[in-house]
């Protein structure tokens, strides 16, 4: 054992009966020399300790890397890109959003209410599914969108496919009951 780890070793176990038997305390005369000595000895094994820790580098724990970030899918996400699109590409996205808007339609005046699936879908063609006019006119075969909007779209900066798009889920919405 070092000679150092045998000095701590007996200081801490004299310390410890210290605090156990009051009287070994009281039969060590420690006058004010006797304690400026220990506390001289500790500054000194500090400082030992110290130049010795100085020169040798600093070790981190390894850590495994984190792993890889997985990103869900939103629904609905890529209807977002279709109708962010522009040009002859974005005409063909939005189209295919419309024709996607009007089978689930169908398949919702099935499934919540009570269409049979001929029916269902003579009542989206028609626009008679809801009394929302754009979303009906929208959904309808051919399409047909009141006047009045169309000049009010003119004005404005927001895409007129997204505006059709709202009031027909809106509607939809209504139709399943608020769900």
């Amino acid at each position: 054992m070092r000679r150092r780890a045998l000095a701590g070793l007996i200081a801490a176990v004299l310390g410890l009966g210290m605090l156990w038997l009051r009287e070994l305390a009281n039969a060590l005369p420690l006058g004010s020399l006797a304690v400026s000595g220990i506390g001289g000895l500790t500054v000194l094994v500090g400082l030992e300790y110290l130049r010795r820790r100085r020169g040798t580098p600093r070790k981190a724990a390894d850590v495994d890397p984190p792993e890889p970030g997985y990103r869900s899918t939103v629904p609905g996400e890529d209807v977002d890109a279709d109708l962010a699109t522009t040009g002859t590409e974005g005409a063909e996205r939005r189209s295919r959003i419309r024709h996607r808007l009007r089978e689930v339609t169908a398949e919702v005046l099935v499934t919540t209410g009570g269409y049979r699936p001929e029916d269902a879908q003579q009542a989206v063609d028609d626009g008679t599914w809801t009394d929302d006019e754009v979303a009906a006119g929208y959904l309808a075969e051919p399409m047909r969108i009141p006047p009045r909007l169309q000049v009010r779209q003119l004005f404005r900066r927001r895409s007129t496919t997204r505006v059709f798009v709202r009031h027909a889920l809106d509607a939809l919405r209504e139709v399943r009951g608020g769900r």
